[in-house]
């Protein structure tokens, strides 16, 4: 599944402002909402899934690669936002390093197969 059928030219962040895992989240989040992609009434439950979902385990893949992903009745289809850090954040990553590129995924309950395809 091409990453480019779901990743809009507006939904590429070169230079993320947050210095902490949950300021990805909510910053990454935040251009969903002003593209009106997802309700910003929506915005905490999003953002309480994603965290949920880090508690977990961690979506840092490690190689300076995060995946953060969440099924939620807030989008109705596949969003997917990527956001750049140049100094890299802490992102508990499997190999320890900062955290330097961020693919947030979000995607509908009922999406799993194309879901579990984009991630």
């Amino acid at each position: 599944m091409k990453i480019t059928n779901y990743l809009d030219r507006q939904h590429i962040l070169t230079a993320l402002k947050s210095t902490d895992k949950r300021g990805v989240l909510e910053e990454l989040t935040q251009v969903l909402i002003d593209q009106g992609r997802v309700p910003a009434e929506r915005r905490k439950d999003v953002i309480a899934g994603l965290v949920e979902r880090e508690e977990l385990t961690s979506t840092g893949l490690g190689y300076g690669l995060a995946l953060p992903h969440v099924k939620t009745n807030a989008v109705t289809k596949i969003e997917i936002v990527f956001g750049r850090s140049v100094p890299g954040i802490d992102f508990a990553s499997l190999d320890g390093n900062p955290t330097h590129f961020f693919f947030l995924v979000l995607a509908p309950p009922e999406m799993t197969t194309e879901y579990l395809k984009v991630r």
